[in-house]
């Protein structure tokens, strides 16, 4: 499914890159991250998303919805 179907009905900015891109699955576990992922950087109780942009990047996620820049 293209990025931009998925967000329809959010508020969003683009931050880098389009949304018009095809993601295979939604993940907000970092190790279960795979190529063409969307990856959510959600900030918990016990860890922060966003320290693993890094980490899901490397492993060629194809975007990530983030809270924080």
């Amino acid at each position: 499914m293209l990025l931009r179907d998925l967000l329809a009905d959010l508020d969003y900015q683009i931050i880098q890159g389009s949304d018009d891109i095809d993601i295979n699955m939604i993940q907000n576990d970092s190790r279960r991250v795979g190529e063409g992922d969307l990856f959510f950087c959600i900030s918990g109780a016990v860890s922060d998303g966003h320290d693993y942009a890094e980490d899901v990047a490397a492993k060629k996620a194809a975007a990530l919805l983030v809270e924080k820049e």
